[in-house]
C-alpha cells in the first residue's frame, strides 16, 4: 500500500515547508501545485523538492483554486497508483495527529474512501501572551510543538472554562 497526497498552495510559506516535511513521514509522493503565491511560497517549494525527491512540483500558475484542481492532479498522475493505495487531500497546513499509513493499513480494502475529524487551532490569549514575551522564540518553535501546546492546555482545562 502508497500513499499519495496532493497539495495545492497559495501563499503558504511560513507553515508549507513543515507540513510537506510532516508529510513525508508517511506520504510515498506529494504532488504539489502553486496557484499564484507571492510570499515565497514557490522559491520554498523549489527547494523542497530539490532536497526531497518524493515532493514533486506539478505545476504553478495564477487560476482561482478551486476542487477540480486537484482531480485534474490526480488525473494526471494517476498511473503510478496500483489497486490498494490511497490517495490524500494535504491540505498546506495540515498536520496529522494518526499515522495515516498504519490507520489506512486497517482500514479493510473494500473501502473506497474515509472520512476525517479535524481540529481546528486558534492563536489564544495564552498564545499571545507567551509570543509577547519573546517573539522571535515563539515564532522560531515548530508549529507542530505549538499546537501540542495548545492541546495540553485544552486536556488541562476543567469544562467551566
Amino acid at each position: 500500500m502508497k500513499i499519495f497526497s496532493i497539495c495545492c498552495v497559495r501563499d503558504e510559506n511560513d507553515i508549507v515547508g513543515e507540513t510537506l516535511k510532516a508529510a513525508l513521514d508517511w506520504s510515498d509522493r506529494i504532488f504539489v501545485f502553486d496557484n499564484g503565491s507571492v510570499d515565497g511560497t514557490w522559491e520554498t517549494l523549489q527547494e523542497l523538492a530539490n532536497c526531497h525527491p518524493r515532493i514533486e512540483l506539478v505545476g504553478h500558475d495564477d487560476r482561482t483554486f478551486t476542487d477540480e484542481l486537484r482531480g485534474e492532479i490526480f488525473e494526471t498522475r494517476r498511473h503510478v497508483a496500483s489497486p490498494g493505495d490511497w490517495w490524500c487531500r494535504l491540505d498546506s497546513d495540515e498536520f496529522f495527529i494518526d499515522d495515516p499509513a498504519q490507520f489506512l493499513g486497517d482500514v479493510p480494502q473494500s473501502y473506497g474512501f474515509v472520512l476525517s475529524a479535524t481540529m481546528n487551532f486558534y492563536f489564544t490569549d495564552a498564545d499571545l501572551k507567551s509570543y509577547e514575551e519573546n517573539p522571535a522564540a515563539w515564532l522560531a518553535r515548530p508549529v507542530q510543538e505549538r499546537l501540542s501546546e495548545q492541546l495540553e492546555r485544552a486536556a488541562f482545562r476543567s469544562p467551566s472554562e
